[in-house]
């Protein structure tokens, strides 16, 4: 991995409890000691979870366009195929009775 994947997937991962922060800081919840500290993990653990996955995901889009290309070109190959086949068939599937 590259170090930019571990520093998005770092800054993607503090985002979650950050944010919950704030919202507490801006508009407490005044549910008293002791209160905030589960939800604040439960956001740790869903924001490592997310810094992970968009890690993980930044890491191997190096070599998913390649696939994809692949894909792309089978699709179309199936696409131009169909179209020849319905050309060819044109007079026998169309025909009025």
């Amino acid at each position: 991995m590259r170090g930019s994947d571990y520093g998005y997937g770092a800054g993607f991962a503090a985002m979650g409890p950050a944010t919950l922060y704030l919202m507490e800081r801006v508009s407490p919840s005044s549910v008293g000691k002791g209160g905030f500290a589960g939800p604040m993990r439960l956001m740790g653990a869903v924001g490592l979870t997310a810094g992970f996955l968009l890690a993980y995901s930044r890491s191997i889009s190096t070599f998913v366009p390649f696939f994809f290309d692949t894909c792309i070109q089978c699709f179309r190959s199936f696409v131009d195929n169909g179209r020849k086949v319905e050309e060819k068939n044109d007079g026998y599937m169309n025909h009025e009775t």
